[in-house]
């Protein structure tokens, strides 16, 4: 019993933010941690990695959280960073069609590297502050997040840092409480996904198709 409980006070979460090159990854995680935008960020080449540590019902639970770089080096550093995630965070561009269109590729990366009932997705779609340049509209990205049994979210890292912060710090807690309730029912350990506040259970079958 004892050391059940010490595993779950001490327990680690790995996720990782996904997307093509610019669609704002970086930018997420910078005002997610500093509720400041940077115009002049520089996008990553590397996988950056931060910490959340959160205390839920008196138990600290870290959150690693790994930016990693656009398509052009994601493939190579997939073995590495896929390896025991538990969430992932998928990114694209409202205003640039093609990172939406790319998540497919992204996707299908991860489909060969991850047991995804072990995942949770959220999908984002950023820059939602230039409405008049959209070329995805929302409900399509509602859609795809259907297909995901994802929870979707539009985001802002220019004007909306404490809305994401929000957004994701919540997140962060459910994924905690249903991790928790499993563990403590001697389940094993859960694929988590939030849909409108649900959980949501995903057979492990691969989606066909594209949702655009």
């Amino acid at each position: 019993m004892n050391g059940n409980n010490n595993a779950i006070r001490n327990t680690l979460f790995r996720v990782l933010f996904i997307g093509d090159t610019k669609v704002g990854k970086s930018s997420l995680v910078n005002t997610y941690f500093n509720m400041d935008f940077d115009p002049d960020i520089f996008p990553s080449y590397s996988c950056d990695n931060f910490t959340k540590k959160i205390n839920f019902d008196n138990r600290n639970y870290t959150f690693k959280i790994f930016d990693m770089p656009g398509q052009e080096r994601f493939r190579g550093l997939t073995r590495i960073y896929l390896r025991n995630i538990n969430i992932i965070i998928l990114i694209f561009d409202m205003t640039k069609k093609e990172t939406f269109l790319q998540l497919d590729h992204f996707l299908e990366v991860i489909l060969e590297n991850v047991n995804i009932n072990k995942v949770s997705f959220i999908l984002v779609g950023n820059k939602s502050d230039l409405s008049d340049n959209w070329e995805i509209r929302e409900k399509t990205g509602k859609k795809f997040a259907e297909i995901l049994k994802a929870r979707f979210f539009l985001s802002s890292a220019k004007i909306g840092a404490k809305q994401f912060q929000q957004f994701l710090d919540d997140f962060f807690e459910n994924y905690i409480r249903i991790y928790n309730d499993r563990i403590n029912n001697n389940n094993h350990e859960p694929r988590v996904i939030l849909l409108d506040d649900r959980e949501i259970n995903i057979n492990n079958n691969r989606r066909s198709g594209r949702c655009c």
